[in-house]
């Protein structure tokens, strides 16, 4: 993911900002309460621990499940059991012209060049009716929704910018 897409002018200011702990490591060295020496060495062991346990979680194997957490689940329906099954479905040309929505590109607009590649790539994969990512597939379903009336609602701390950048709802 690369916030730079969506917000260039906030990423390249937090950009030119010196790290946290060279702030922290600073302050606490001109304060008096520690010294460099200290603080590398500190800093040291735990990069250290953190490697240790990269190197451990690459063979971890979770324990079998107990008898107490698979009958929890007991009457719970899984994907496939669901309560009523309704016919869905839509033309591919109104979904192909959803798609061509999707990766329009208002008039002027510069948009970054990693996000040209994107949305070209997506307009490619659309156009052939295949390859379609989940940021595509759920555009193109909200599309239809929106199309059909049905109002669509989409919340969380990221909704514009979504959470990887094949997700983009929105380009500023």
């Amino acid at each position: 993911d690369n916030p730079e897409f969506t917000q260039p002018l906030l990423y390249k200011a937090i950009g030119k900002h010196r790290r946290s702990i060279d702030l922290f490591t600073d302050h606490l060295t001109t304060q008096g309460l520690a010294e460099a020496p200290m603080l590398e060495q500190v800093k040291s062991q735990v990069w250290e621990q953190f490697e240790k346990d990269f190197v451990a979680a690459q063979t971890y194997e979770p324990p079998p499940a107990t008898e107490w957490l698979a009958t929890k689940w007991e009457g719970v329906r899984g994907p496939n059991q669901l309560a009523q099954k309704l016919p869905t479905g839509i033309d591919v040309d109104l979904l192909k012209k959803i798609g061509a929505r999707l990766c329009e590109v208002p008039e002027g607009f510069q948009m970054h060049n990693s996000l040209k590649r994107i949305m070209k790539t997506k307009r490619e994969r659309i156009d052939a009716g295949e390859g379609l990512d989940w940021g595509t597939a759920e555009g193109l379903a909200f599309g239809s929704l929106l199309l059909e009336g049905s109002h669509v609602r989409i919340t969380g701390q990221d909704v514009q910018r979504g959470t990887f950048s094949h997700r983009h709802c929105a380009v500023t």
